[in-house]
């Protein structure tokens, strides 16, 4: 399983995060890429007109720069050759489209140590990755759950922990509790919250494998849209957004159920029903060939080569040709992975092997 980064090392870089982002209402028709030179080569930025401050002028992240070709109805693929290969003609395609929006029309713009970060719609409601993990962590301790992983990546904030006292016993007859064995798994529960309009705040049930410390992502069991009343009514042009007090309030209500959500997903009730489906899985093999077992599960989830590799491999060496044990391929794989946005992805894929309906079972076992 990838970990991340250590917990301090987390709570230090949100709260670093949360003092330095600033966030900015201007009407799209004021928001327009600009282009520097940088190091003999032009370079796209974002520019605003901000009320008394004059023209700024910021770097463009990966996120945001996917947000603005969705917003100007630029094909990301045409958006990306442009961005690299002509930045001016980028910027005038831009920028056309971003002045045929309404009079009325704003965008929320996230900014990060002099980065945009994120171009959103006025109606997104930020909820604090520092603010959610205040809230998490405290309810995490009171359940006795081990954090085993942590990151904040320029997408996501991850909180995945376990509680030691929920462990089952994953056999092909049947599933006992807190039963010391060489396939045990811990459950516990994952957090994501984006604060750049990649998903919503969310609560997953979550279980590490014992004998390997491969983690899996089961099921959602809350999720929130970041979306609210329209930010800044009867505010300036391009002023800074703070919070009010309304926001805040809604926030405390929402992190109040938050709280009672992780507390039911640390339950040996959830955690059986996800044990019924994986022992039901340890008893499903592959028939047909192996390799092309996983050609097929490769093509299901979308992997990449490497990743199908990996998968292969790994399969081999667990030397379980179950459902189960090419769950925990899939999740051995995402343990490879460095970039943890897609390890997760991946940990998440390992278990929908479990939740395989018959047909495409039969398509994968059977393949030859």
């Amino acid at each position: 399983m990838n970990t991340g980064m250590p917990i301090g090392e987390l709570a230090k870089e949100i709260t670093r995060q949360r003092d330095a982002k600033r966030d900015f209402l201007a009407p799209t028709r004021k928001v327009a890429i600009g282009v520097v030179e940088r190091e003999g080569w032009p370079a796209p930025v974002l520019a605003m007109d901000l009320i008394n401050q004059g023209v700024a002028t910021f770097n463009i992240g990966d996120v945001a720069h996917g947000q603005i070709a969705e917003k100007a109805g630029i094909p990301a693929k045409y958006y990306t050759r442009l961005k690299d290969e002509a930045p001016r003609l980028l910027a005038q395609n831009v920028n056309h489209w971003f002045q045929q929006a309404p009079e009325d029309e704003k965008r929320l713009i996230r900014v990060l140590d002099n980065r945009a970060r994120a171009l959103l719609s006025d109606r997104y409601r930020p909820l604090d990755n520092a603010d959610l993990a205040e809230a998490a962590i405290p309810v995490l301790s009171d359940q006795h759950a081990d954090i085993v992983a942590s990151a904040v990546t320029e997408k996501h904030m991850y909180l995945k922990a376990v509680d030691p006292k929920l462990k089952g016993y994953i056999t092909r007859q049947g599933h006992g509790f807190r039963q010391f064995g060489e396939d045990e798994i811990v459950w516990g529960v994952a957090i994501t919250n984006s604060e750049v309009g990649l998903g919503r705040v969310s609560v997953s049930t979550f279980y590490v494998r014992s004998v390997c410390t491969n983690g899996a992502i089961v099921e959602q069991v809350l999720g929130k849209f970041h979306l609210g009343g329209r930010l800044g009514a009867g505010g300036d042009d391009g002023e800074r957004f703070f919070s009010n007090e309304a926001r805040a309030a809604d926030d405390r209500a929402f992190f109040l159920s938050f709280r009672d959500v992780v507390k039911g997903a640390l339950s040996e009730a959830v955690m059986k029903r996800t044990l019924d489906k994986i022992n039901e899985a340890a008893g499903r093999g592959i028939t047909g060939s192996v390799e092309k077992a996983v050609e097929v599960t490769a093509r299901m989830l979308s992997l990449t080569g490497d990743e199908k590799s990996g998968v292969l491999r790994h399969l081999i060496e667990g030397a379980d040709l179950s459902a189960w044990g090419l769950s925990n391929a899939v999740t051995r794989t995402a343990g490879d992975v460095k970039d943890f946005d897609r390890a997760t992805e991946l940990e998440a894929m390992g278990h929908q092997v479990v939740e395989l309906g018959p047909a495409d079972w039969r398509e994968i076992a059977e393949a030859a």
